[in-house]
């Protein structure tokens, strides 16, 4: 269990897959990632299947490209989840971090971690059992979470279920400023809001 401190948060539990389910659910929602994709994949399947009917391959081809395309771009489902989860310790080890207010999060449990930033984060979702931090799509985070770009926090972490609404306000308040002072305008984060 994590601990309240004075100017942040002291975060620590084992993470469980419901909480990777939940975020990559929540993160695909609120991007509209699975309608993007089958917009995509849908009618370039179609071009596929005529292209090929009537012979004209080359078209076929690229209608086949941009199918898969539209395939690969879907998020991540509970099978892909569950093999991720087998194959890699790093999302089954014990994690620890510290918010602190004005600084950033300080990831405790990954060796040779550095601090990172309020700006390394675009925004926020909120669920039932985590938060969703999204990572800013500029360089220096590849090695925490190189193909997601989110960071899930447990909620459970916490001392106290009473300290949610706390962390809740702190990150909100700190990923605010910190995106407004983003050079890149389209990123603004996103309310803490709970996942229907």
């Amino acid at each position: 269990m994590g601990t309240s401190e004075p100017d942040g948060f002291l975060l620590s539990w084992l993470p469980e897959i419901e909480d990777y389910y939940e975020a990559f659910r929540a993160d695909a929602r609120a991007r509209g990632t699975r309608w993007k994709s089958l917009v995509i994949f849908v009618p370039a399947l179609a071009v596929f299947m005529v292209a090929g009917l009537g012979h004209q391959w080359v078209v076929a081809i690229l209608g086949l490209g941009v199918a898969m395309y539209g395939a690969l771009m879907s998020p991540p489902y509970p099978r892909q989840i569950r093999v991720s989860w087998r194959r890699s310790q790093g999302m089954r080890a014990s994690a620890v971090c510290r918010i602190v207010a004005g600084v950033g999060l300080i990831p405790l449990s990954v060796p040779d971690a550095e601090t990172m930033p309020w700006s390394s984060f675009d925004g926020v979702l909120e669920t039932d059992r985590v938060f969703v931090l999204h990572l800013a799509r500029r360089g220096g985070l590849s090695r925490l979470h190189p193909r997601s770009g989110i960071l899930v926090l447990a909620m459970r972490g916490l001392d106290s279920p009473r300290d949610v609404p706390r962390l809740r306000e702190l990150l909100i308040r700190e990923m605010v400023p910190a995106a407004q002072a983003s050079p890149r305008p389209e990123a603004r984060p996103q309310r803490s809001s709970r996942e229907d």
